[in-house]
């Protein structure tokens, strides 16, 4: 599906240009091959994952929505953060091949406010990476303390007691 989106809009080439602009950042910091996302040649820095990331909460101001409520969130959502020990409510966005388990987000801190921020770790193991990440991320909270409350900018509009992201009875067989 990703790949047909992609070739929609005019392949690898038109969606790499799109992102850069969108993002900020120079078009050779990101490198797409194909829609999928699958593969080593598709490959992303970490600047340009958080200018993204910033960039598509900038575009949300105004629509009631944040990206805390297009990606899942530690300590709401199941999935990919179900065995993960990220910050409570950091907004992320998982990604892994058989060697790189990437992660990239936001964490509500109480001395910084929101963080942004990117991880990419190459190697093999990739449990032992993501325990790495959380590691750190955890390290970060822990320095710059929780906030009393959650910052509107990664606050959820969706309600909580309707289907999750993941869930599957939001499938629909047509």
């Amino acid at each position: 599906m990703s790949e047909m989106l992609a070739e929609s809009v005019g392949g690898a080439t038109v969606v790499r240009e799109k992102a850069a602009l969108a993002a900020g950042v120079p078009v050779e910091e990101i490198s797409i091959i194909n829609g999928s996302g699958l593969g080593h040649e598709n490959q992303i820095s970490p600047r340009a994952a958080v200018s993204m990331f910033m960039a598509l909460q900038q575009k949300l101001e105004g629509t009631n929505l944040n990206v805390a409520d297009l990606f899942p969130v530690s300590g709401r959502d199941i999935g990919t953060l179900e065995f993960r020990n990220l910050p409570r409510h950091s907004a992320v966005k998982t990604g892994s091949l058989f060697d790189v388990s990437a992660l990239a987000g936001a964490i509500p801190t109480r001395d910084r406010g929101v963080v942004w921020f990117a991880i990419i770790n190459r190697g093999t193991g990739l449990d032992n990476l993501r325990d790495h990440q959380d590691w750190l991320l955890q390290q970060l909270t822990s320095q710059w303390g929780t906030p009393a409350t959650l910052p509107t900018a990664i606050s959820p509009h969706i309600d909580g007691r309707k289907p999750q992201l993941g869930d599957s009875s939001r499938n629909e067989i047509l």
